[in-house]
């Protein structure tokens, strides 16, 4: 999330301009942004779009204890 936040401010972007293109009201952005916030897959993705941003994820294996 902390990449993505710094993405919309580099773009100008308010958290009311995230809002309102994800059909959100201003006060529900940053519930979303909060470092503790647990949001799904999906909304990240939205987000995302919104913002200009790429998401990837990729799998390491675990060093063994």
């Amino acid at each position: 999330m902390e990449s993505l936040i710094k993405i919309r401010e580099a773009k100008g972007l308010s958290q009311a301009d995230v809002g309102q293109l994800l059909g959100l009201s201003q006060s529900a952005v940053p519930l979303f942004e909060k470092y503790d916030s647990n949001p799904t897959m999906g909304s990240i993705r939205r987000y995302a779009m919104v913002v200009g941003a790429s998401i990837s994820m990729d799998a390491k294996p675990r060093i063994a204890d």
